[in-house]
């Protein structure tokens, strides 16, 4: 039986599925598609790069998927991204840029993640809708923590397990996992 384009709004990727580009293109029939979640797939060259068609992606999780950290880039299209997990897949600082302009982004994940640090955390903190920042496992500092914290609308930030909760044991600073109050 056929399905209308319109027919489902989130689609979920077994873990393990090798992902090419013609397959990616064979979901841009889902026209309301809000969420997509590719998780521990092996995204081919290319793969990542096409989703830049997908206009409505709300949610986009890419937590240990393998892909090419070159085609990070696309993030930058997906400007009603309002969720992003890059936990455990090496994409850290790099990918902060393309995320920074999205005007809708409120949740960032990237834990078990070495390679975000200060430096990602500093493009964090301009991400003007953040609410939520998960972080646990990653490089993030003490100062790192306290940048994104000043940011206007967030509400959490999650560093365990990381040189800030460290950092925060020797002092007894309370930064690891922090929730404003309203």
């Amino acid at each position: 039986s056929s399905v209308p384009g319109d027919a489902f709004d989130a689609i979920e990727i077994a873990s393990g599925t090798d992902v090419s580009v013609e397959q990616i293109a064979a979901l841009a029939h889902f026209h309301d598609l809000r969420s997509l979640d590719l998780s521990g797939t092996n995204l081919r060259p290319g793969a990542l790069a096409s989703l830049g068609g997908f206009h409505q992606l709300e949610s986009l999780s890419l937590a240990n998927a393998r892909f090419d950290p070159a085609e990070l880039w696309v993030l930058r299209n997906l400007r009603k991204l309002k969720r992003v997990d890059l936990s455990g897949t090496g994409a850290g600082d790099e990918a902060m840029p393309s995320l920074a302009s999205l005007p809708h982004l409120s949740d960032v994940l990237v834990n078990d993640n070495m390679t975000f640090s200060d430096v990602g955390a500093a493009y964090v903190s301009r991400m003007k809708g953040l609410k939520r920042l998960e972080a646990r496992g990653s490089r993030i500092s003490a100062n790192g923590v306290r940048a994104v914290t000043r940011a206007p609308r967030v509400e959490y930030v999650d560093a365990y397990d990381t040189p800030a909760a460290a950092e925060n044991a020797a002092t007894q600073d309370t930064l690891v996992n922090t929730r404003k109050r309203s």
